[in-house]
């Protein structure tokens, strides 16, 4: 059970930083 929370909150944090990544990139070229 810990394993798995941890596992989920882990590819939790990956989806946040890629949604971040994401939205910088699209700020970045609606500045251009």
């Amino acid at each position: 059970m810990a394993a798995a929370a941890q596992a989920w909150h882990r590819a939790n944090q990956g989806a946040g930083a890629r949604t971040l990544d994401l939205l910088k990139k699209e700020l970045a070229a609606l500045r251009r």
